[in-house]
């Protein structure tokens, strides 16, 4: 039996890639891609929404003289808003091993290539959706977030008001006139949710054309002006369903103030005679909820956890932002055993929100032990230090875990974005 090894790289021909993306398909639909036309016309929409805008990886397979497609890959170059600053990162997306290559290494090894391959380019942390844990934790990622979709009841609402509304001016969103203001106004909103995307091409082609693998019917954009200013805008779709009706589902709204988000309430709860509830992604205190004069009780129908992991301790330190009441030194003893380089004593300086690491080669005080997984879920403001050393993922005296939970503090981090 010949040697084995597997290749990770950008696809060299076009049948690689289709390989690649026939395995995606199969891994998401279950069965194998339609014949002929309609088969090739998913794979050019694929290629045009997805292949274009990132930047797809394959996993070959070399064995007994033959090089085969055993799976891929999808880095979309994003961002996460951590403290109000933007942290790049490589958000991994459309993971699939074909089924006669699985439980072979092959994931892991991909995987692992992945992150080399996006360090060594200087981005400083990796996020993604886990389809499995074992995986992902393996090779060093860890929660970092919350995703969840919650039903509000539309009786709970604000009705239109004629009085409320005079102010506005609403209208079906135009994306020549309002593409622009609408990337401002999500960037402004953004900015204050710990965690949220700091969205690019892929992402505001799957939110404003509601193109998430073709599941929604036509997506509805409006946009809310004020005295000509573009203040809030919403896209949700009307699902159809077997009896009268329709499920009410947003894909996104911000608004710019508490008036502007009222305003998008009231446009949702004039639904109320076609459907009893609308689902969104919030926060566990989303202000946009909190702007309503009764917040409605909602429940929480999807519920996952998104992760993240540290390609490179000295640039993700810097890239966010941190506490400006907070000044300090906290010592890292970092390990991690698949990107060793990224391992070792870091001396992490903060002050006024800026942050800062250097390699040390002494054992500064205060200081604290952990894993390259569980400085992702402190990094993010998912876990504090106390909370990690009770679960025994990190270790150091009462100075040292006082110091890493002020250094690292944060809201509670979530995504309204699925990738």
């Amino acid at each position: 039996m010949g040697s084995r090894t597997i290749d990770y790289r950008a696809p060299s021909v076009d049948a690689e890639q289709r390989a690649y993306a026939w395995t995606l398909m199969q891994s998401l639909m279950g069965g194998l891609p339609p014949p002929g036309a309609e088969g090739e016309a998913w794979y050019q929409r694929w290629c045009e929404r997805t292949a274009a805008l990132t930047d797809v990886r394959v996993a070959s397979v070399q064995e007994r003289g033959r090089s085969r497609v055993a799976g891929g890959l999808v880095v979309v170059p994003m961002g996460h808003f951590l403290c109000g600053r933007s942290v790049r990162t490589a958000a991994i997306n459309a993971v699939a091993i074909a089924p006669e290559h699985r439980s072979q290494g092959v994931a892991t090894s991909m995987m692992t290539a992945c992150l080399r391959e996006q360090r060594a380019r200087g981005v400083p942390i990796s996020t993604l959706f886990p389809a499995t844990w074992s995986l992902y934790r393996r090779v060093g990622y860890e929660v970092a977030g919350s995703y969840r979709l919650s039903v509000i009841p539309l009786d709970r609402l604000p009705r239109p008001s004629p009085q409320d509304d005079a102010g506005f001016e609403i209208s079906a969103f135009e994306e020549e006139r309002d593409r622009s203001e609408i990337l401002a106004l999500y960037a402004t909103w953004a900015r204050s949710q710990q965690g949220a995307l700091d969205r690019g091409p892929w992402m505001w082609l799957r939110v404003l054309h509601a193109m998430a693998q073709g599941k929604y019917d036509r997506p509805f954009a409006y946009v809310f002006r004020r005295e000509s200013r573009l203040v809030a805008y919403v896209v949700f779709v009307q699902n159809t369903v077997p009896a009268m009706g329709y499920e009410l589902a947003v894909l996104d709204f911000v608004g710019a103030d508490r008036d502007a988000v009222l305003a998008v309430w009231r446009l949702l709860g004039a639904h109320r005679s076609m459907t009893p509830h609308v689902t969104m992604h919030v926060s566990s205190a989303d202000p946009r909820v909190l702007a309503l004069k009764e917040p409605p009780r909602h429940s929480i129908t999807q519920s996952l956890d998104w992760v993240a992991r540290i390609l490179d301790v000295e640039s993700a330190i810097s890239a966010r932002a941190y506490p400006k009441a907070v000044a300090g030194e906290i010592h890292l003893d970092v390990r991690d055993e698949v990107l060793p380089d990224n391992a070792g004593q870091f001396a992490v300086t903060v002050e006024g929100g800026q942050g800062a690491a250097r390699r040390s080669t002494s054992a500064g005080a205060p200081r604290v032990t952990l894993d390259i997984r569980a400085l992702a879920a402190l990094y993010t403001g998912r876990m504090d230090a106390r909370g990690l050393r009770e679960m025994g993922l990190l270790h150091g005296d009462e100075d040292g875990v006082d110091r890493a939970s002020a250094i690292f503090a944060a809201p509670a981090p979530w995504l309204g974005d699925m990738f």
